[in-house]
C-alpha cells in the first residue's frame, strides 16, 4: 500500500467529522502557538526585563501569560472533548464499514476465511488505524506545527546557526526512511501472524471439552508454545525496525544539539548574540527536540497503522456479488414448488459436486435427500437458498428462475434448521425472534408451541427471558435443536429446510423432534437432508444421492423393491438397530 492509498483510506473516515476535525486543529494551533511564544518571549524578558530591573512590565508579562495560560486550558479541554466523541466514532465506523462488507460478500469468500484471523482485523488492526487517527496524527500536526513555528523563530534569532539546524533537521527527519520499507513490511507481518494465533487460539478455546476428553492438553500447549516461539521471531524483527526508527533521530538530533549549544556560547562571548537570545535559543531548540523525538514515535506509529489498513482493505476491497435484475417482489408467489433442471456445480477449484441433476418437489409435500457423506445434499440447500449459483442448469421456484429472484426475499420463505444450531447469548425469547425481526411475544410463543419447547422454557425462573449461554451451551443439544426450529417457525414459513438437523441427537431425542416435524408437513413443504432413514420412511418422495448424482428416488417401499443402494443403506441400518439391542439386553 502506498502513502497516499493509506493517506485517501485514512481520509475516508476523517472526512465525515472534517469540521469538528477542523476545529481540534485550530486548538492544537492555539497550542503549540502558545507554548513557542512562550518560548521566544524569554528573549524579552532576560535582556528587556530581568536584566534591566523593570519591574511593571515583568508583571504585566506574566499577567498576559496567565491568560494565555486560561484560554490555552480552555482550548485544550473542549478539544480533548470532541477528541473522546471523535475517536470512537472512528473506531465505530472502522468496524461498521468491515462487518457490513462481510455480511455482503458471498459465502465462498466467508468459509476460506479463518475466523479468528477476521477477528483480529477487528480487534488489532481496526483499533491500531483508530489510535493513528485519534492519538497519532493530532501528535503529528502538533509536531510540524511546533517544528514550523520554532524554526521561524530559530531563523529571526540568528540565521547563523539555524542553516545548521535546518540541515540537522533533514537528517533526522529523513533517517527513519532508511528502514521504512523493512519497517512496513515487518509489522504486516506481525498483524498476519496475530490473527493466526487469534485463530488458533478460537479454534482450541472452543474445543476445551475434546482436548480433555482425548488428554491432549499437553499436545496443545506445545503446539500453542511453539507458535509463541515463532511469534517471538516476528515481533522481534517488527519490534526492533521500529525501534531503530525511533533511535535514529534522537541520536542525530542529540549530537547536534551539543555543536548547536557551541557554537551559540561561542557567539555570546564574542558579543555577537545576547544571552536572552541564547536562553530563548536553547529552550526553542530543546522543544524542537521534543517535537522530533514525538516525530520519531509518530512515523512507526503511522508504520504499523499503515500495515493494518492494508490488512483491512484485502477484506473491504474483496468485490461484492454484481447487481443482479431481479422481478418485482409483488409477481413472486412462492408455493414451494421447486424443480432443478440439469443442475451442475462446481467449486472454483474444478472440484465436480454436482452432476446434472434434474427432479421437483411438490408444494406442502415431504421430501428427504439421503445419501452417503460428501455425496452433494448439503450442496443442495446451498443452492436452494443462493448460498452459491450452479455452475450449470437451472433452479426454478414456481417456474420462475431462483437467479433472478432476490435472495432476501427468497430467503424469507424458507425456514432453515441445521445440524450446528447456531444460538446466541441472549435470551431464549431474542434467539427466536431472529427468525422474524418484526414477531410478538405472542409469536414467539406460538412457534415454541410448535417446537414443542414452550413448557420446558416457562419452567426456568427466567422463561422466555432465560440467557442461552455462548453459543447455547447453556441448553442441552435437543433444547438447542428446538429452538432452532421455533425460530425457523416463527417465520411461518412455505419451506422448511433440514440440514442432518437431528444428526447429533440421541435416538429418544431425535424421535421426539421428529414427531414434531411430521406434525408440520400439511402446513409446509418439508425438505430434510440426512444421511439417516428414519425420515425417508414418512417422506412422499425420497431422492438416493451418490457422488454427486441422483441414483435412485421413489418411496420407501419402492426403493425397498430396487435392490439398490437405498436398500444397502437400510440393512445396514437394521444390522445397528439389532446390534444396540443385543447390547442392551
Amino acid at each position: 500500500m502506498s502513502n497516499i492509498t493509506f493517506a485517501a483510506a485514512l481520509w475516508q473516515y476523517i472526512r465525515p467529522y472534517r469540521w469538528r476535525v477542523l476545529f481540534i486543529l485550530l486548538g492544537l494551533t492555539v497550542e503549540f502557538s502558545y507554548e513557542a511564544g512562550l518560548r521566544y518571549s524569554l528573549k524579552f524578558l532576560v535582556d528587556d526585563v530581568i536584566l534591566k530591573n523593570r519591574l511593571d512590565i515583568f508583571l504585566l508579562l506574566f499577567a498576559l501569560f496567565a491568560v494565555g495560560g486560561l484560554v490555552y486550558t480552555l482550548f485544550a479541554v473542549i478539544c480533548d472533548y470532541f477528541w473522546a466523541k471523535y475517536g470512537s466514532r472512528i473506531f465505530s465506523d472502522l468496524c461498521h464499514d468491515l462487518f457490513r462488507h462481510l455480511q455482503l460478500l458471498p459465502m465462498e469468500y466467508n468459509e476460506r476465511q479463518s475466523t479468528g484471523d477476521l477477528m483480529s482485523r477487528f480487534s488489532l488492526d481496526a483499533a491500531t488505524i483508530d489510535n493513528a487517527l485519534v492519538i497519532v496524527l493530532p501528535a503529528a500536526f502538533l509536531s510540524i506545527g511546533e517544528l514550523l513555528l520554532s524554526s521561524a523563530m530559530l531563523l529571526q534569532l540568528s540565521p547563523l546557526l539555524f542553516s545548521g539546524v535546518l540541515a540537522g533537521m533533514v537528517v533526522c527527519l529523513t533517517s527513519p526512511r532508511l528502514f521504512a520499507k523493512k519497517t512496513n513490511s515487518s509489522n504486516y507481518e506481525l498483524s498476519r501472524y496475530n490473527g493466526q494465533l487469534g485463530m488458533f487460539l478460537q479454534e482450541h478455546l472452543s474445543a476445551f471439552k475434546m482436548i480433555h476428553a482425548y488428554g491432549l492438553e499437553n499436545h496443545v500447549t506445545g503446539q500453542y508454545r511453539q507458535k509463541l516461539k515463532q511469534f517471538v521471531t516476528v515481533a522481534s524483527r517488527a519490534n526492533f525496525f521500529s525501534y531503530i526508527s525511533q533511535r535514529m533521530p534522537n541520536l542525530a538530533f542529540l549530537l547536534l544539539n551539543i555543536v548547536v549549544l557551541f557554537a551559540a556560547g561561542l557567539l555570546v562571548m564574542q558579543g555577537r548574540m545576547s544571552v536572552g537570545s541564547l536562553v530563548s535559543y536553547q529552550i526553542i531548540f530543546v522543544s524542537m527536540s521534543a517535537a522530533i523525538n514525538h516525530m520519531t514515535w509518530i512515523i512507526p506509529n503511522l508504520l504499523s497503522a499503515k500495515a493494518s489498513m492494508q490488512r483491512l482493505q484485502e477484506v473491504l476491497e474483496v468485490p461484492l456479488p454484481p447487481e443482479e435484475q431481479h422481478y418485482d417482489n409483488e409477481s413472486v408467489h412462492f408455493t414451494g414448488d421447486i424443480e432443478y433442471r440439469h443442475v451442475g456445480f462446481s467449486y472454483n477449484n474444478g472440484q465436480s459436486v454436482l452432476n446434472d441433476l434434474s427432479f421437483r418437489i411438490e408444494p406442502k409435500s415431504f421430501t428427504v435427500f439421503v445419501g452417503p457423506s460428501g455425496s452433494g445434499k448439503t450442496t443442495l440447500i446451498n443452492l436452494l437458498l443462493r448460498f452459491y449459483e450452479p455452475t450449470t442448469g437451472l433452479i426454478l421456484i414456481n417456474e420462475m428462475e431462483s437467479s433472478r429472484i432476490n435472495p432476501r426475499l427468497l430467503r424469507s420463505f424458507i425456514g432453515v434448521v441445521a445440524q450446528e444450531v447456531n444460538l446466541f447469548n441472549l435470551s431464549i425469547a431474542e434467539n427466536i425472534r431472529m427468525g422474524n425481526l418484526d414477531a410478538d411475544q405472542e409469536a414467539i410463543e406460538k412457534a415454541a408451541k410448535q417446537a414443542e419447547i414452550h413448557e420446558f422454557i416457562i419452567s426456568l425462573p427466567e422463561q422466555y427471558e432465560t440467557l442461552c449461554g455462548e453459543s447455547g451451551g447453556l441448553l442441552s443439544g435437543g433444547q438447542r435443536q428446538r429452538i432452532a426450529l421455533a425460530r425457523a417457525l416463527v417465520r411461518e414459513p412455505l419451506m422448511l429446510l433440514l440440514d442432518e438437523a437431528t444428526s447429533a441427537l440421541d435416538p429418544l431425542t431425535e424421535q421426539d423432534i421428529l414427531k414434531t416435524i411430521l406434525k408440520l408437513r400439511s402446513q409446509c413443504t418439508i425438505v430434510a437432508i440426512t444421511h439417516k432413514l428414519n425420515l425417508a420412511v414418512e417422506a412422499d418422495m425420497t431422492f438416493v444421492m451418490d457422488k454427486g448424482s441422483i441414483v435412485e428416488q421413489g418411496t420407501h417401499n419402492e426403493l425397498l423393491n430396487n435392490n439398490g443402494l437405498y436398500v444397502r443403506f437400510w440393512n445396514h441400518t437394521e444390522e445397528l438397530e439389532e446390534t444396540v439391542v443385543t447390547n442392551t439386553i
